[in-house]
């Protein structure tokens, strides 16, 4: 299964307004909680902060955090799925004890090995070492919340989880200003730093709260890397082809050096970045839909193999999920359909209103279109975790990663007018083979049900 929303059937039985509201706010947090909240933060800091620091201050300590954010995605991207894995598997056998040991001991070689990664990198960079010093730790404890967001998709108490989210960006934002005025960019870091720290902390403590456990560490997760080494490459590939058409615009010749290996470009990466944002609410409705609607058939086509039930019922079943995804794709396309063309008839404004000038308009409008084949890439994927074609969503992820990696390369080297095609292509392209892979399990799915069932050999004995 995907491993997310484990809680989310049991909030939507209510059926208020109030606990919609929060199952929504909820399903965003999951999705996308530490990449939007410091998004926020860092354009109010940008906003706020200028005045005490010179902007190119501010530009170097914005590029540090997005580059914190970058590569701890891509190199957790590594652990995120099978650890997701072995925790949806200790929770559907209800091994409770489980979860706390191998959250402490993945958190151990995490950070460890994080520490290390970004002192090498930050070795070759002509920084103070104070500044150093902060951006590791930054680096490290963005990696650890990455992984604690995982046990906590299956926490019950989400509002405490929300107002966690809340509390550390406030933190960010009220420290980071307020040191900035008198220790400049590195006091603007630091700032930054403490609220992630106190947001660090506040999962940490949820986790233990949730799934307490005498026993400090087990290893046993790494058995989810031994058995699903698919779900590692794909979690890497998919990470690394979210970052790499920015890594290509960065470091191609149009990109713009800040300080020493830490580069970025305009208008790409605030084109990008604003795409994104777009595409949170449907992620977030989605994750509803199909923590309901859909898993409601999911469960009885499997239950129905499982009681045995006969063929002609079995087809009905799947002819029923086939329903609800179509119904669930429809959503996803007409919601975000709906959000994307007002967002492309009212960039002009906000490109007014953000001083950024007209001329930037198209990059922004293709980022934003390309961001809605986005969506549907993942939706896609999800889906297919949820049927365990691990093989298909490794086949999509690559084919994403190198797609974007080549026609981002193209479109750079291109013209400005270009900026931002080789995304959308790429987003394109992979949208069409995901749908063919996924059409093509589901049509299969009764064949591939059955064949992918272990076959235990009897023992005969001969009288």
């Amino acid at each position: 299964m995907a491993g997310i929303g484990f809680r989310l059937r049991e909030i939507v039985t209510r059926k208020t307004f109030t606990e919609w509201a929060h199952l929504y706010l909820y399903s965003a947090i999951v999705f996308a909680g530490p990449w939007l909240f410091s998004i926020i933060c860092l354009a109010a800091l940008s906003v706020f902060a200028l005045p005490d620091i010179e902007s190119e201050g501010v530009a170097l300590f914005t590029v540090t955090v997005v580059y914190c954010y970058a590569f701890s995605l891509i190199s957790t991207g590594l652990l995120q799925l099978p650890i997701t894995r072995y925790v949806a598997d200790r929770l559907y056998l209800k091994d409770h004890s489980a979860i706390l040991p191998s959250f402490v001991s993945s958190t151990v070689v995490v950070a460890t090995v994080q520490a290390f990664l970004a002192a090498l990198f930050l070795a070759f960079c002509d920084l103070s070492l104070t500044y150093k010093v902060w951006a590791t730790s930054l680096y490290v404890s963005i990696s650890v919340i990455w992984m604690a967001m995982i046990y906590l998709t299956a926490a019950k108490d989400y509002n405490a989880i929300v107002g966690g989210f809340f509390v550390g960006y406030l933190v960010s934002f009220v420290l980071g200003k307020l040191l900035a005025r008198y220790l400049g960019t590195e006091g603007l870091l630091s700032g930054f730093l403490a609220g992630q720290v106190v947001l660090l902390f506040w999962l940490i403590w949820r986790i233990f709260e949730e799934f307490p456990n005498d026993q400090p560490f087990n290893f046993r997760f790494k058995e989810a890397f031994e058995q699903y080494p698919s779900l590692m490459w794909s979690g890497l590939l998919y990470s690394a082809a979210i970052w790499v058409d920015k890594f290509v615009y960065w470091f191609g010749p149009s990109g713009i050096r800040v300080h020493s290996l830490f580069y970025t470009h305009f208008p790409y990466d605030s084109a990008m970045f604003f795409a994104y944002l777009s595409i949170v609410p449907t992620l977030a409705m989605f994750l509803v839909r199909i923590e309901t609607e859909f898993y409601t058939r999911y469960k009885a086509y499997y239950g129905g193999i499982l009681s045995k039930d006969s063929l002609g019922h079995i087809e009905q079943k799947k002819a029923a999920i086939i329903d609800t995804l179509r119904k669930s794709l429809g959503s996803v396309i007409i919601y975000q359909g709906v959000v994307t063309l007002a967002t492309v008839l009212l960039l002009p404004v906000l490109l007014d209103l953000l001083g950024v000038a007209q001329e930037h308009l198209p990059v922004f409008r293709i980022a934003a279109l390309g961001a809605v084949f986005h969506v549907l890439v993942l939706v896609l994927m999800i889906v297919l975790l949820y049927f365990d074609f691990r093989g298909a969503t490794l086949i999509v992820s690559g084919f994403f990663f190198f797609s974007n990696l080549a026609l981002s390369w193209w479109s750079v080297n291109l013209a400005p007018w270009a900026y931002g095609w080789g995304y959308l292509i790429s987003t394109a392209l992979t949208l069409f083979v995901a749908l063919v892979l996924l059409w093509n399990r589901l049509s299969n799915l009764e064949y591939l049900t059955f064949m992918r069932q272990p076959i235990h050999q009897q023992k005969v004995v001969v009288r």
